[in-house]
Formats: structure tokens, sequence, C-alpha cells
């Protein structure tokens, strides 16, 4: 019989990468929670037509890449490929928004049909924020400097801001207008995907990767900037000042739309050198139109997304991997059948003061116990044995510079209580 084997484009996170995760997924809810966002769980499928609206039609993400089925009833149903309007639907639903503002956090895997690559697998994970009820172009340069400072509390350096705007709706309406009339001109050198786009969604032009309908954008479409309005303008030149004034620098991109319908005014990427080509790990931007287009009322609202893949790759590419692994405070060795259900005891006692214990439930040798020891990088290891059990103690050891004491097991208590404080 053949193995059963994980399905290609799906990735299974196993220790200690798996110590890794759990450990900045907790420093970014962390970080999350400090800026006053609420964590928000949605379900992984929904009815797929909240991401045809939403998403929009036209998208590669709709057109080609969602994992799209019918349900036993009929119903199209779609494996979530992005967080954004699930939020929304949520919010909606449960009357979420009202007059004050509101500020969600999500994490968890989505689901995309792509080709998979380093830090792109079919199911992904994403760490995501959604601010709704404002439309102040300061909530833009916050959010931009929440995720440009969750990446330097992480220890990632260098990350790089890429931004542009798309405008209100009568800046991207002209600008939609003016684009379609160059890009005709150039009808003939573009990409299938971007001759029947042309039409239908002239601005999904600017999300295309080939190579030479890039060149062409580059080289011979307008900008937005030509067409934005007064009002949009002073939106952008707000946002760029603010950055200026929190020290966070940034590159305008006049070619970035990011690969969704619903963006309005600022978009942008973090990106980091050391993923290669597909430097980019997460983005963002405003979407002022979404909520109304769902059936709610007008609001503002502005959001990112990190795709957690592509963070874990940069963290190891600076080292940081190992560094963040958490180590087990303590490791409990039984020289002798009756020590382990004393260390059993014992570290239950430990744990419900905070302690990281190991212990093995079975008989194991020394030699193999120490191995796993320095294994879990446990600074310290308490011995129990026949020696130690006669005197009522443990030897504790540290592992750092090999001395050990012994100590009674309300010392121990003690010990490691102030340990963790």
């Amino acid at each position: 019989m053949n193995e059963i084997q994980s399905l290609r484009g799906t990735v299974d996170i196993l220790p200690p990468q798996s110590s890794l995760w759990n450990e900045v997924e907790r420093k970014v809810r962390e970080h999350f929670e400090r800026y006053g966002y609420e964590n928000i769980r949605t379900p992984i499928i929904e009815q797929s037509e909240l991401f045809m609206r939403s998403i929009g039609e036209d998208t590669d993400i709709v057109e080609k890449e969602m994992y799209t089925f019918s349900d036993r009833k009929g119903r199209s149903v779609t494996l979530r490929p992005e967080g954004t309007a699930c939020v929304v639907r949520a919010a909606l639903q449960h009357e979420l928004l009202g007059q004050k503002i509101r500020k969600f956090y999500y994490m968890g895997p989505m689901f995309r049909y792509e080709r998979p690559q380093a830090g792109r697998q079919r199911q992904f994970h994403q760490l995501g924020v959604e601010m709704f009820g404002t439309y102040s172009p300061l909530a833009d340069a916050e959010t931009i400097s929440m995720m440009v400072r969750l990446f330097e509390m992480l220890g990632l350096k260098g990350v790089s801001v890429n931004i542009n705007t798309l405008g209100d709706k009568e800046s991207l309406e002209k600008y939609r207008g003016v684009l379609r009339e160059r890009a005709r001109a150039n009808f003939d050198k573009f990409c299938p995907d971007c001759q029947r786009r042309l039409e239908r969604n002239v601005l999904r032009l600017l999300d295309c990767k080939v190579p030479s309908c890039q060149e062409i954008f580059k080289n011979d479409l307008p900008s937005i900037k030509d067409c934005l309005s007064d009002e949009a303008k002073l939106h952008y030149e707000t946002v760029l000042k603010t950055l200026d004034d929190m020290g966070i620098s940034y590159v305008e991109k006049p070619q970035l739309v990011r690969g969704l319908d619903y963006y309005t005014h600022t978009i942008f990427e973090v990106t980091h050198n050391s993923l290669g080509s597909q430097d980019a790990l997460g983005g963002g931007g405003r979407y002022n139109d979404l909520v109304e287009s769902m059936g709610g009322s007008p609001t503002g609202a502005v959001g990112f997304a990190i795709g957690e893949e592509r963070l874990m790759i940069a963290l190891a590419a600076i080292k940081k991997a190992e560094e963040s692994v958490p180590a087990t405070d303590l490791f409990m060795v039984s020289m002798d059948e009756e020590a382990i259900e004393e260390n059993l005891v014992l570290s239950d006692a430990l744990r419900t003061l905070g302690v990281s214990v190991a212990v093995l439930p079975e008989k194991a040798s020394v030699k193999s116990q120490f191995r796993q020891a320095n294994a879990s990088m446990s600074p310290y290891v308490l011995i129990r044995g026949g020696d130690e059990r006669a005197k009522g103690v443990w030897n504790l050891k540290d592992m750092k510079n090999s001395t050990q004491r012994e100590v009674t097991k309300e010392e121990a208590l003690a010990f490691f209580k102030e340990k963790i404080k």
C-alpha cells in the first residue's frame, strides 16, 4: 500500500520550527493588542460570492487561484483566499461596526491554488489587522508604522516600505479612462490576460507579472498621481508627511496596485532583501468602499496582512530562528523508576507556577535523558535517584556553568518561582 503524503503546496510545521511559530505568534498578538486591536476568528470556508464581490471577479485570485466547489446542497463555497473580506462579513453580520472605531486582528490559514515555491504555499498563513470607522490619513500612517515596528520588534532590520495611492473614486475613474486610452495603443504587445482585462478591469493591467507587460507599464503608461483630486492628493501627502515625522523611510512606487479590487487611497507593501525576487513580507491599504459594497453603511477602513511563511524565512535568514526558539526552563532526570513518579509530581507543582518543565514518563537511560536535556536547551536539570531520595533532595544542575547543588522540594519551588518573574 502506498504511503499517504501531504498534498502538494501544503507543509507540515514540525518541532522545533513549530516552537518558533508559536513564539512569533505570541509576540504578534501582544504587539497588535498594544495598539488596541481585538482578536477575531472567522470560518475557513465562506460563500464564494463573498470573495467575488469583494476581491473582484477579474483578479488573478478569483479567476485562477481560489479553491471553489459545490457543497452537497449545490451551493458554491470557497476556502478563504484572504482575510479582509471575511472580517468585513463577520463585522456586518454581527453588527460590530457603529459610531466608534473598531480594530480587529486575525491569524490563520488561507488557500490559493498557486505554483508552490519558497514562502508561497497553497495553504499559507496570514497575520492581519483591520481598522474600521475612520477616513483619517493618520490612521493609514499608524497602520504602516505598526507593521514596520512589528518587524523591528521581531529583529528584522532593513525592511523597505513601498507606497502608492489609488486616490478616491473621482481620481480612480479618471485614471481608468486615461490608462485605458494609453493602453489601447500597446494592445498587440500585451499578454492575452491583459488584452482581455483592458476593457473589463483596466487597473488589473498593472498587476500583471509578465515581464514584457511590466516593461510597458513602466515606460508607456501614466501614473495615478497625474489624476489625483485635490482631496486625494492631500490625503496622500499627509500620510507621507506623518511617516517622515515617525522616521519611517519609504519608496514611492507608482505601479503598485496590489492584487485586490477593493483598495482606495493608500496602498503599501513591506519587503525584505532576504526573500529574493518574491520579497514582500506583507502589505495592505485603505478600502473605504468595501463595507458599503457588502451592504453596510459607508465606513472608512484600513488594514494589512503579513505572510507568515515568508516572515519565518526572513527570520531564519538573519539567524533569528535559533535565538527565538524558547528553551525549556527545566529538564528533570530520573535515575530509577521510582524517581519517575517523584519527578512527575514535582513537575506538576512547578508548572502551576508557570515553569516550563520536560520530564519523561517512562524509563530511559540517564545518558539519553541528558542528551534530550541538551537538545531542549534547558538551562537547568533536576536529578532524582536513590541517593537523593535518601536525603530528601534533588540535585539541581546549572547547565551553563556545570555546577550543581542539592535542593529540597520547597527550595526547588522557590528557586524557579524567582527565576520566572
